[in-house]
């Protein structure tokens, strides 16, 4: 865990980076109000993404009951979502080590996890709420990246969908808006820490994973907490993720963007972080 100080920053994506970056209106939409918020507590949010192996520790104490239920997959040539019954986060289709960020868990497995893991430590973990999540992945950045706005130099910080995948998945036509012009040495996901840390000292708030948050899904930022809690007045089937992973193109790859799933689906582009309120001193 890493400690993140208490502050206040400006969550959103403004018109210039918007412009920049070519963001469809519906995109850039629910990006917007830019709006300021203070989260006036410190947090302590896990440096990594949620693992694999430490994912296997919790289900060895506490086995998933509806692991049948598949995960779906990117099938890269066609872009389109598969559900395959035999994939789960034991077996996603790739190969991983208990030092990859853990995929194919919904967000009810990523809420069952953070109730084990407190129940284990006896403090309280939790989800981070969308703003607690980009308050901590910007780490004092107004940058479109945690490095910064440019792309040429993606593949030195975060796993994202680059050259490297495109070559070996046979991506149609990798264009610099469908991929970063580089390559990560990663087709999948990658080991958690392998790339640069923010400024915050975490790793991987841009790629690998998308990261499932506490916020239910509201189609933009009109009347959203300005105190970095949750969002519980929209549509709470779905849930908030964010980060961006391994197979979004560079218009994804951005701390503002906003992105939403169905509670109960899995996929091989989804993980979790963790946090805890931390009392202040």
């Amino acid at each position: 865990m890493v400690a993140i100080p208490a502050g206040t920053f400006d969550m959103g994506g403004g018109a210039a980076e918007q412009q920049r970056e070519s963001i469809p209106e519906k995109m850039a939409e629910s990006e917007r109000p830019v709006h300021r918020v203070s989260i006036e507590y410190p947090l302590a949010v896990s440096r990594y993404e949620i693992t694999r192996g430490e994912f296997a520790a919790f289900v060895a104490a506490r086995p998933l009951t509806d692991e049948a239920a598949g995960c779906s997959v990117i099938d890269a040539a066609a872009g389109k979502w598969t559900t395959i019954a035999a994939r789960s986060w034991r077996n996603p289709g790739f190969n991983q080590t208990d030092r990859h960020p853990v995929v194919c868990v919904n967000w009810n497995d990523a809420r069952a996890y953070v109730a084990w893991l407190s129940s284990i430590t006896g403090k309280h973990y939790r989800l981070l709420s969308e703003a607690e999540w980009e308050y901590a992945a910007r780490a004092g950045a107004s940058t479109s990246r945690f490095w910064g706005d440019g792309r040429d130099d993606a593949c030195r910080h975060a796993n994202v969908a680059d050259l490297t995948r495109a070559a070996v998945q046979h991506v149609p036509a990798p264009t610099p808006e469908l991929v970063f012009q580089c390559h990560d040495g990663y087709v999948q996901t990658a080991p958690v820490g392998h790339f640069t840390a923010n400024a915050f000292g975490l790793y991987d708030v841009n790629g690998n994973v998308w990261e499932w948050t506490a916020d239910c899904l509201s189609a933009n930022y009109l009347d959203a907490p300005t105190d970095g809690s949750a969002r519980s007045d929209g549509d709470c089937s779905k849930h908030m993720d964010r980060g961006g992973s391994w197979v979004n193109s560079p218009k994804y790859l951005r701390l503002a963007v906003r992105h939403a799933d169905v509670t109960t689906i899995r996929n091989d582009v989804l993980g979790f972080r963790v946090a805890r309120r931390l009392e202040a001193k």
